[in-house]
C-alpha cells in the first residue's frame, strides 16, 4: 500500500473512532469529569475508568472493523489492535 493510501486510511480510522465515540454524547462528559480522580470514591472513580476504557475500547474495535472493510482486509497493515492503549483517554488515576 503506497504511503499516500495508508496515510489516509489512518486518517479514516481517527475518523471512524471519533465518530463512534461522539455517538454517546455522555462520552466527553465522563472523560472530562473522571480527569480529576478526588471527584469520586476510589472505588467509583476505578469503576467509572474502567467502563469508559471499555466503550472505547468497542468503539475503536468498531472502527477497526470498518477499516478492515474499507481498505479490503489490510487494517492491520494500517492499525495495530494493540494501538488501542494510545488512543483511549489518559486519566490523572492511572
Amino acid at each position: 500500500m503506497p504511503v499516500y493510501n495508508h496515510a489516509a486510511a489512518y486518517t479514516a480510522f481517527q475518523d471512524f473512532y471519533r465518530e463512534e465515540l461522539e455517538n454517546n454524547p455522555l462520552y466527553h462528559h465522563l472523560a472530562e469529569a473522571l480527569k480529576t480522580p478526588a471527584a469520586l470514591p476510589e472505588a467509583a472513580y476505578r469503576a467509572a475508568a474502567a467502563d469508559l476504557h471499555e466503550f472505547e475500547r468497542k468503539c475503536f474495535q468498531t472502527a477497526y472493523v470498518r477499516l478492515n472493510a474499507l481498505s479490503d482486509g489490510h487494517a492491520a497493515d494500517i492499525v495495530s489492535p494493540n494501538d488501542f492503549f494510545f488512543f483511549r483517554t489518559q486519566l490523572g488515576g492511572e
